[in-house]
């Protein structure tokens, strides 16, 4: 059994590891990826989880991106169909990261906008 590394913290090192290897810039990173500069930086100081939409652009760019988000190389490459079904169900699980990612970033700034309505109306009193 495959043992994924999920931590956002690596995940943005090996992020900038993989352009590294790639000898590429952030700026170049990011234009493949169409985000800004500023969002790789986030990226890669891990405070933002990258989209899957960026990621599949990455890949299109020889980034090698199963190990970006869990740390095992050369996945893709192999021939081996226990290793391409294993690629497939961590895609799977990436996209269901993503998702659950997306939804609570919207919660926490509904939360907040709520919080300060709150804080907001306790001043009033």
């Amino acid at each position: 059994m495959l043992k994924l590394d999920t931590d956002v913290e690596r995940t943005g090192d090996r992020l900038k590891s993989e352009r590294k290897r790639l000898k590429k810039t952030q700026l170049e990173f990011a234009q493949w990826g169409e985000i800004t500069r500023q969002t790789q930086q986030l990226y890669e100081a891990a405070d933002r989880f990258p989209s899957y939409e960026y990621l599949v652009r990455l890949s299109q760019h020889d980034v090698d991106v199963v190990y970006v988000m869990t740390g095992l190389r050369n996945l893709v490459s192999s021939p081996s169909s226990e290793d391409a079904t294993a690629t497939k169900n961590i895609l799977a699980q990436l996209r269901a990261v993503n998702e659950t990612y997306s939804s609570l970033n919207d919660q926490i700034s509904a939360n907040t906008s709520r919080q300060s309505e709150l804080l907001d109306s306790l001043k009033d009193l």
